[in-house]
Formats: C-alpha cells, structure tokens, sequence
C-alpha cells in the first residue's frame, strides 16, 4: 500500500493481493481529507470489498469530504452507484478539485 498526502487530497495505491490487508482498522484514517482510492492494478473488486468502499464513502460524505476510486472499467462493478469511478489519476484529481471548489462556494453563500 502506497499512502501519500498531496497538496489537496490523500492518494492511496493498493497493489492486487493487499484488498484483504486495507481492513475496518483502516477506516478513521482517511476522514480527516478528500481522498483517491488507486485499484488500478485490479482487474475485478470482491463484493466484500466493495462494501467496505462503500463504508468509507460514507463516512467521508458524512464528514464533508469526498472519495474517487481509479478503475479501469465500471463494467465489471455491479453495484457501484454511490461510489465516484474514473480511470486516470488526472480525472480522480480533476473531479476532488472540483468538489472543492463547490464546497467552497457552498460555504460562501
């Protein structure tokens, strides 16, 4: 696992066997920013894995932060709805800045 702060955001790169090590221990770490999920080394995501996504995208919306997730192809994730899925790094940047940039004007409103 790969964990870098950026200007911005946090960037996590999980390589193909480390899904089952990124646990429920894991969770409370990444609430405290906006936050890049990179499976791009993945080709598909277990069901059980994808729930915890989910329970990390909720916790960051709860707490006014947002999550990209880097993927290859939606296709093959069949309940993914909630979650935000891009294939480049420069979208998943792209897409945080953004959220930002509404948050910051939702905040000066």
């Amino acid at each position: 696992m790969i964990l870098k702060k950026k200007k911005n955001h946090l960037y996590l790169k999980l390589e193909r066997n480390e899904p089952e090590s990124f646990g429920n221990n894991s969770l409370g770490l990444f609430f405290s920013s906006d936050l890049i999920i990179d499976l791009l080394a993945h080709e598909v995501i277990e069901q059980s894995f994808l729930s915890l996504l989910k329970q990390i995208n909720k916790g960051h919306i709860d707490k006014g932060f947002c999550m990209v997730i880097l993927f290859k192809e939606t296709s093959s994730i069949f309940d993914f709805e909630f979650l935000n899925i891009v294939p480049t790094l420069i979208e998943a940047e792209d897409y945080i800045q953004i959220e930002q940039i509404q948050r910051d004007l939702g905040a000066s409103l």
